[in-house]
């Protein structure tokens, strides 16, 4: 359970995006909601923490001290929290936010490489999509976060950046393995199992679709990687899905793995964190491992791709 209360994250956050709209945006809460937080915290300080105009909010300067002791409790905590676990008899600990493509081949990657270079580490793994995952790390409850597609104005250190092109992910047959690249043609009446509206992908996707004129029907759709995935190995269709996404299934076979003949569609693929002045150690050390990890996935995709 976090030190600091939801509200105050609320107030950093509209602090930091200006408005109450770009707040909703960002954190995934109705605007309705997040005015309410501010609201409380108003009436219970007795002053007004923002000026309110026509293009947004300022903080006043009873907010700006606020904000600031906030912003500097959000740090004291992880400091905190890391004394404690050694008190606890823990070498180190490690909060780390991952998509659930990242839950297999790259989770068992990194905790064997942290274990032997630096011991005794507990890492807890909180597997999620991209607006929990951003909720969790403002609220302090994540020290990093791999992701696609992170707001890029949270205030949080950009640790890794990669872009990672969307292919079409389909059962082996010989031809296509040699071929590597798909066209219209080959898309063109298929039947697909795509990410839905919780996805990041789904945007991107659609808006593909749309642009090739492609008819093909839709025949599945979910929030889960893994369940697209397995419709696809037992020859439900096809989808669209990164590199990073099949990488492990593509190794053993299972998968396919193909470019998109005139398309250039990709995820932007980050691991986020504090500034390395306002780790730990540990989280250091787990974030050096993550990004020599994500550089080797980068490189088989651009193997891939050639």
């Amino acid at each position: 359970m976090p030190l600091l209360t939801q509200a105050a994250h609320v107030l950093e956050i509209v602090a930091s995006s200006g408005s109450i709209r770009k707040a909703s945006e960002r954190v995934n809460l109705a605007p309705s909601a997040i005015n309410r937080h501010v609201l409380n915290l108003e009436r219970e300080l007795g002053t007004p923490l923002f000026l309110r105009h026509a293009k947004g909010m300022n903080l006043t300067e009873a907010g700006k001290l606020v904000v600031d002791y906030i912003r500097e409790f959000q740090i004291q905590d992880q400091t905190l929290r890391s004394e404690i676990e050694v008190l606890k008899g823990r070498v180190g600990h490690v909060r780390l936010g991952i998509m659930e493509c990242f839950a297999e081949g790259f989770l068992a990657t990194v905790y064997d490489e942290v274990r032997q270079k630096h011991g005794s580490v507990a890492i807890d793994v909180v597997v999620a999509g991209t607006s929990q995952l951003v909720q969790q790390m403002l609220a302090g409850e994540l020290d990093l976060v791999v992701a696609f597609n992170m707001p890029g104005d949270l205030g949080f250190r950009c640790h890794y950046e990669s872009r990672l092109d969307i292919g079409a992910v389909m059962k082996p047959t010989p031809e296509l393995r040699s071929k590597g690249v798909v066209g219209k043609d080959e898309l063109q009446g298929q039947q697909l199992v795509l990410p839905d509206r919780s996805l990041s992908l789904n945007a991107t996707v659609k808006s593909m679709i749309q642009r090739m004129g492609l008819n093909s029907q839709a025949i599945a759709k979910s929030n889960s990687v893994s369940a697209i995935k397995q419709l696809v190995i037992q020859g439900a269709g096809i989808s669209f899905l990164t590199w990073a996404d099949v990488r492990d299934e593509v190794t053993r076979g299972d998968l396919l793995f193909c470019q998109i003949e005139g398309q250039n569609i990709y995820e932007l693929l980050t691991l986020s964190g504090r500034n390395p002045a306002q780790m730990s150690e540990t989280t250091q050390a787990l974030a050096q491992i993550c990004v020599q990890t994500l550089e080797k996935i980068e490189a088989g995709a651009k193997t891939t791709a050639a």
